[in-house]
């Protein structure tokens, strides 16, 4: 019980007892209390808050005490029929209540109960002065809105009315309308209707309201729907509204025909202090003409609300005509809009001496502003005397900037929103000048699809050099690993001498003298050759190209494996029309130059079985991401690497399965077990890993093994190549070693020279059929999309013991799968970042499905999520003009009820999409919303199993969640079945498109590989440039190297700066396509950090060209025998600051193959012998 002097404060703050000078308030609000037993919902079932009925009695006390109160306040405290009864029969003892605060007093009740409690409350107050009535929170629908007639029907006394959250509907709101209106007008002066589903005929109704209430000064009506012809009735209603004094309009699809027709309105509400247009689709076409308006109108504006409304440059200046001349202007809040650094021109406006002189607020949050923008802008508010608080989260600042601006505030006693901005990378330098924080690269600028050829085929070798005398080894040793205490041991990346074979370059160094020394730092092995003697034993093992291993003398057998890169192309041979066969070695596998240019079908790189240990020795999170293998969670097939966060744990344990916890086997275990053995276990914990992968990229992370070729994850059946039987012959087309004595034939090394197609018979190795009545194999099956300059063919030449293995290939390819395939019912998914268009394209949703992202770190419950969800859930289906059912939007409370609001909500397909969460609260919340979406989606696919056997079934809707810069493996939080025991929920890293467009590649690759790998043809006018980056200290040489290899562009003129000249000349190259191959020595930081920053300078004119909507050629960058993956180096637009561009392998991306066993049941004896002949000639 309190008693409440409001004096005169404004429209929209408390929505009790305002108008009141002195008002005596019966207020049982507080913490959640269920008063009465009748009618739970099963989630409230046995709480500790829920008490007897009679606790209704002792709540109402203070009135049956004989205490007299003008105003009533119930929310939070939910009465059943029983508990409802106790209250009313307290409650008319009340002559004089003129408020009544009845909102959220049913939550959490079954509808025929809760109903009953709402009537019987309601009528307590039949026959009373009601001035304010509020009945926000509580799921009405239209007989809710009935059972509401006795404290709505005081019409002469009724001035507020508080609606909020009802999941009222167009009907409800007619039902509304027609009550307000019996007397043909109303008394309103207060009228909040937000967060409702009225929706376009709604709009209409409430138009009614608005243009029957000439006494209506407050009016809200945020998240409703409103759109079209509802939209435009209420625009038109508002310019009899004159005495309006706060306008929210907020979170509805107004467009810009309704906003124009709002701008109409405004010349006539002289008396308007609050216009909140914040998500209302107005754009910058339909924010002018409102702008336009305010000039002239509005002179007591106090509070100017245009966020999130997708504002521009392009409105700058009319919103700083439009609020010049407001002397009262106390908040500006331009949140969530496209300004970018414009809002430094705002901010500079703002700063005039003459005018702003009361502005408190102003928010600039999440407009895409840079650091140094930011710097400025707080520089200008700093000078504000009025200046109170200033937001600007959700930009991307750089640390050092974000705590100038902390600073800036703290001295001008500004309150600085900047807890949720993204933070770029700062080498927190003090007297570096601020400068815009560069975006991250992600998007491609390249325009053709990439299909990327791998290196040549690798073998494993293994080999020794002894040195006798003492004196310098000749070896350039480099450290495995990114971190000096990683234990990989050493790599030799140069030979200094003449006398030390220079094959041994990149081979790994195994022992020393016997000792063991991959599994050491790099300090250590150092330590070890510094104590050795002489003679001095080198042992080296590691992967190359079988041709160089043959050169070099460190293959085993009379046989060698072939490289691919030397013979670029299988080139796609067209079907004469005769019928006659005949062998050519253009058409098998030796193309043409020109067919070589045109296509590229190299064999993939050799997959290796690999085995690896790690050992964590401290307590604390793992950093890795382990995903469930199998599709169910019974599957007893144990767990995989997904993904690592933590850089002191190898990133090649990525894709590998788990094989051992601490020497137990957990790789024939559920991935709950898994989990269980993983938290159970102490410190030290030893892992061990196993699985397969490219041959080079095992190496590189010193885990090769013994050479087990593994199938390609794009082959998913490989089948074994049976030895054919003519002649006792072997063909040996893959790494396996043949049987001594057989006959090897090389299908690798050089191409042989170009010869001319006979009239014959020939093979595509194409997908695409032969021409009717042509004699041609086709050993691709189904005709192919048009072609994308890759062949959809190639050979399967992996070798395999002769016999009868068909069962065994079977089984081989089923243990692959379990390896290769993802499970199919992950829902739950981390990203560093997503944008809700490229999730809805990614998942291939439609227009009708709910697609959100929510920012839910101010949630302290499972209900805060619930409601945040269905607001954004709201908003998203009115942008997209889809609709869901009312009972998805209606209140309610507990687990059930945020199960019901997502199965409503799923329709065709829901993503949600969750910010990073920072705080445990939040983040139990979260987990426990995650539990109610585990369960629809168990029971949605229950659903259709029941369901399997009906021929018309729909698919069942694809119902997902991502969690932004989530890091771990698992989210946790307390369980929804009992809030004592906590719950861990599985998270998937969100596998996006391969967009990269700078590559690694080998060495010796050629232009011919790089185009071909691209899709480029001869005949396009993309440009192939070489540039040696050599001694690069900065930007002037770059544009001078492309000038002189193109014959294009300027130099830079004195004066003018030199990456302005370099990106005016790069526009250009990238209209009609450039690929680059740059040389860079990884060890040259100054070059590297050159070159880098010519890459950034391609992105940003790619990305500028993108936003123009200019069209542009194939973008690439090949950076020859570069291992890392990324290239770093000092920002364009900060030197302070390094970016790092991701550098992705060009690796060969067909996926389907012929086997040997194939093609000899494609061929007859006679066209078999035939090719063999032509083998041996080759």
């Amino acid at each position: 019980v309190s008693t409440q002097s409001t004096g005169n404060q404004e429209p929209t703050m408390d929505p009790l007892g305002q108008a009141f000078e002195s008002t005596l308030v019966f207020d049982i609000s507080g913490d959640r209390e269920f008063v009465g037993e009748g009618g739970l919902q099963p989630a409230n079932k046995n709480q500790p808050n829920v008490f007897p009925a009679t606790r209704a009695a002792e709540l109402a006390q203070p009135i049956t005490d004989g205490k007299t109160f003008t105003a009533v306040k119930l929310s939070t405290k939910s009465f059943d029929s029983e508990a409802a009864a106790i209250m009313a029969e307290a409650l008319r003892q009340l002559n004089d209540v003129t408020v009544a605060d009845l909102a959220d007093c049913i939550a959490g009740r079954v509808e025929d109960v809760a109903l009953e409690a709402l009537t019987t409350l309601c009528n307590a107050f039949e026959g009373k002065p009601l001035e304010e009535v509020d009945l926000s929170d509580n799921a009405l629908g239209e007989k809710g809105v009935r059972a509401c007639l006795p404290v709505l029907a005081s019409l002469e006394s009724l001035r507020k009315i508080h609606l909020n959250n009802n999941g009222i509907s167009h009907e409800c709101a007619k039902v509304l309308a027609d009550l307000l209106l019996e007397g043909g007008s109303t008394n309103l002066t207060r009228f909040h209707f937000s967060n409702n589903m009225s929706g376009e005929e709604g709009g209409v109704e409430i138009a009614r309201i608005i243009a029957g209430s000439p006494q209506l000064q407050d009016l809200k009506m945020q998240s409703t729907r409103c759109t079209g012809v509802g939209s435009l009735a209420i625009a038109n209603a508002l310019a009899g509204a004159f005495n309006l004094i706060s306008l929210d309009l907020c979170d509805n699809n107004y467009g810009m025909d309704a906003t124009t027709q709002i701008a109409a309105a405004l010349p006539a509400l002289t008396n308007l202090t609050q216009l909140h247009l914040k998500d209302i689709g107005m754009g910058n076409k339909g924010c002018l003409p409102v702008l336009a308006a305010l000039c002239d109108s509005v002179p007591q504006l106090e509070v100017l609300s245009l966020g999130c409304n997708e504002l521009t440059v392009d409105v700058v200046q009319a919103l700083l005509d439009a609020t010049g001349n407001k002397a009262a202007l106390r908040e500006l809040l331009l949140e969530e809009n496209e300004f970018g650094d414009a809002a430094q021109s705002i901010a500079k406006g703002l700063a005039h001496g003459a005018k702003y002189n009361t502005l408190t607020k102003l928010d600039l949050s999440s407009n895409q502003i840079s650091s140094s923008v930011v710097e400025h802008i707080a520089l200008c508010m700093a000078d504000k005397a009025s200046m109170k608080q200033l937001g600007l989260d959700g930009n991307s600042l750089s640390a050092r900037a974000a705590d100038a601006v902390k600073a800036l505030c703290s001295e001008a006693n500004i309150e600085c929103c900047l807890e949720d901005y993204e933070e770029v990378s700062d080498n927190e330098e003090e007297e570096a000048p601020a400068a815009a924080a560069p975006e991250a690269v992600a998007a491609s600028p390249v325009a053709a699809a990439v299909s990327s050829p791998s290196l040549a085929a690798l073998i494993r070798v293994s080999t020794e050099h002894v040195w006798a005398e003492a004196g310098p080894l000749g070896l350039k040793l480099q450290q495995k690993g990114q971190h000096k205490e990683d234990a990989y041991g050493v790599k030799v990346s140069g030979v200094t001498k003449e006398s030390v074979p220079q094959h041994l370059v990149g081979l790994n160094l195994e022992s020393v003298n016997g000792d063991k020394v991959d599994n050491i730092t790099y300090a250590d092995v150092m330590t070890k050759l510094k104590g050795a003697g002489r003679p001095l034993t080198l042992k080296f093992n590691g992967s190359m190209p079988a041709d160089e291993a043959a050169a070099a003398g460190l293959v085993t057998c009379n046989r060698i494996d072939v490289s691919p890169s030397a013979s670029p192309a299988l080139a796609a041979a067209a079907a004469p029309a005769s019928a006659m066969p005949s062998l050519n070695n253009s058409t098998l596998g030796a193309p043409t130059a020109e067919e070589a240019a045109a296509k590229l079908a190299v064999t993939p790189n050799t997959i290796l079985k690999v085995s690896t240990e790690h050992v964590w020795a401290e307590a604390g999170p793992l950093g890795l991401k382990l995903q469930q293998k199998g599709q169910h969670k019974e599957d007893a097939y144990g767990v995989k690497v997904s993904g690592v966060t933590k850089e002191s744990v190898p990133q090649h344990l990525v894709g590998l399965n788990l094989e051992s916890v601490n020497g137990d086997k957990v790789d024939n275990i559920t991935y709950a077990d898994v989990m269980t053995k993983l938290k159970g276990a102490g410190r030290p914990l030893t892992l061990k890993f196993n699985g397969s992968m490219p041959a080079d990229l095992a190496t590189a992370a010193g885990l090769v093994g013994a050479p087990e070729a593994v199938s390609p994850v794009a082959s998913p059946a490989l089948a074994a190549t049976a030895a054919p039987a003519a002649g006792g012959l072997n063909f040996n087309f893959g790494a396996a070693q043949p049987a001594a004595g057989s006959p090897v034939f090389d299908f690798g090394g050089a191409s042989p020279a170009p010869a001319p197609a006979p009239a014959a018979f020939k093979f595509s190795f194409d997908a695409a059929p032969a021409p009717a009545a042509a004699g041609a194999f086709n050993f691709g099956g189904d005709t192919p999309a048009p072609d994308t300059g890759a062949p959809q063919f190639s050979f399967n030449f992996e070798a395999q013991e002769g016999g009868d293995d068909d069962e065994d290939d079977e089984e081989d390819d089923e243990e692959d799968s379990d390896f290769e395939e993802e499970e199919d019912d992950n829902w739950l998914f981390s990203a560093e970042e997503v944008d809700l268009d490229e999730i809805r394209e990614g998942f291939d949703l439609d227009d009708s499905a709910v697609v959100v992202k929510l920012n839910a770190n101010k949630s302290q419950s499972l209900d805060d999520v619930t409601s945040l969800l269905q607001k954004e859930a709201k908003k998203c289906l009115k942008q997209h003009g889809a609709r869901r059912n009312d009972s998805a939007f209606a209140a309610g409370s507990g687990p059930d009820h945020a199960k019901a609001v997502v199965k409503e909500l799923v329709g065709s397909g829901m993503v949600i999409v969750f910010k990073a969460l920072k705080k445990k609260i939040p983040i139990g919340a979260v987990a426990q919303l995650l539990q109610c979406v585990d369960f629809v989606n168990e029971s949605l696919k229950e659903g259709d199993d029941d369901d399997d056997d009906d021929d018309d079934e729909e698919e069942q809707p694809l119902l997902a969640v991502v969690l932004e810069g989530w890091e771990e493996s698992a989210i946790e939080g307390p369980s929804i079945d009992d809030p004592d025991e906590t719950v861990e929920l599985e998270v998937s890293p969100l596998e996006g498109d391969d967009d990269g467009w700078i590559f690694s590649c080998d060495p010796d690759m050629g232009v011919a590989d790089m185009k071909a790998g691209l899709g480029v043809e001869d005949d396009e006018a993309v440009q192939v440039v070489e540039l040696d980056a050599t001694g690069w200290k900065g930007l002037k040489p770059v544009v001078e190297a492309l000038k002189e290899a193109t014959g294009q562009g300027k130099s830079p003129a004195k004066g003018k700066g030199v990456t302005k000249v370099l990106q005016s000349n790069l526009m250009a190259l990238c209209k009609t396509g450039i690929i680059l191959r740059i040389n860079v020595n990884e060890d040259d930081d100054q070059a590297v950090g050159v070159v880098c920053q010519l890459l950034q300078c391609i992105f940003h004119v790619t990305e500028d060209m993108d936003e123009a909507g200019d069209e542009y050629g194939c973008v690439a960058a090949f950076i020859p025998g570069w291992e890392q993956t990324g290239l770093e180096g000092p920002s364009i637009e900060d030197p302070q600051e390094m970016v790092v561009l991701p550098v992705q392998p060009f690796e060969d991306s067909g996926d389907a193959q012929m086997t040997m066993e194939q093609l000899q049941e494609m061929l007859s004896p006679d066209q078999l012998a035939q090719l063999m002949e032509q083998m041996e000639m080759k």
